[in-house]
């Protein structure tokens, strides 16, 4: 789902391939496949995501008239025309992903997969450094379709195991992924694992296959209000999609533009505070060695004179 990276060259991800994104929900969605879960890989990172997807047809023919107008025809008529209020969308149907990767290097540990690497006199510089700056950019950056854990709200609420991490379900560490079945239960259990044997798990989520399959709504998470639904309906109307389409959003709504460009912001900042810092210490260092030469060389030419 993710869409990461503001500069289109610096990673692969599916927002380069919208049309080919599309059709790849459009065959999972429409082929009816019960409690689907993506399963994804190679960003150095564990994180486990949502979206909530509607079939556009089922959109436009819940637009409810306003008191100012409109029609309830599913006509092309303004967003401003509709009492968003008032819809009665059907359920929405979740498509959860979960990415593992980091047996070897990760963004919180070793920038490297070969051994000879994760020695080197500078390898805890580049780990504090790629562990904050990611850090960051989880917090900072709207990066909507991460799911939040409640797991003090017991296992009612998709929460995880006890001393699972609650919050942004992400994790910088080395790490590897499992998925338990309990078929009397209907139900899904994703763990994310780290390298301690007797730790709990990193991350940890429960859902059913109920749940997954869009026939009990997901607990324990915002609900996306029918407006930016229906304005996403329209982004994708505009683009001439069919109505037989399916329109997937971020199941905590999508960013505004100004919190993209402050997150990104921040995260910049911090790291080129990262690469000056070597040369701003490499110089408070010399300093005083070039102070202390100075210093020499003008009593040696007060004592010569």
């Amino acid at each position: 789902h993710a869409h990461r990276h503001v500069p289109q060259s610096m990673s692969e991800e599916w927002a380069k391939f919208p049309n080919a994104r599309q059709r790849f929900y459009q065959t999972i969605l429409d082929s009816q496949v019960k409690a689907p879960i993506l399963i994804s890989g190679d960003v150095h990172m564990a994180q486990i995501m949502r979206k909530d997807c509607l079939r556009e047809s089922d959109i436009q023919s819940s637009k409810a008239p306003s008191s100012n107008g409109g029609h309830n025809d599913g006509s092309d008529a303004p967003i401003s025309n509709f009492d968003a209020a008032n819809l009665q969308l059907p359920p929405t149907r979740p498509l959860m992903e979960v990415t593992t990767s980091g047996m070897t290097h990760s963004w919180g540990t070793y920038f490297s997969p070969r051994p000879e690497f994760h020695n080197k006199w500078h390898s805890p510089y580049y780990h504090a450094s790629s562990r904050s700056i990611m850090s960051l950019g989880h917090q900072l950056c709207p990066w909507t379709e991460l799911l939040i854990s409640r797991n003090h709200l017991g296992k009612d609420h998709g929460a995880g195991e006890p001393g699972a991490k609650a919050g942004k379900q992400y994790a910088l560490d080395l790490n590897f992924g499992e998925m338990e079945f309990d078929w009397q239960s209907r139900a899904v259990q994703m763990r994310i694992w780290g390298k301690e044997a007797e730790a709990p798990p990193l991350l940890s989520a429960q859902w059913t296959f109920d749940q997954l399959s869009g026939i009990k709504p997901m607990s324990g998470g915002p609900q996306l209000v029918p407006k930016e639904f229906l304005e996403a309906s329209y982004r994708h109307t505009y683009q001439h999609h069919s109505e037989d389409e399916w329109v997937c959003m971020n199941y905590r709504g999508e960013p505004s533009t100004v919190q993209t460009i402050g997150a990104y912001a921040a995260a910049f900042i911090l790291f080129m505070f990262w690469i000056i810092l070597p040369y701003a210490l490499g110089f408070l260092c010399l300093f005083p060695g070039i102070y202390c030469y100075r210093s020499r060389s003008s009593r040696s030419a007060k004592n010569k004179t």
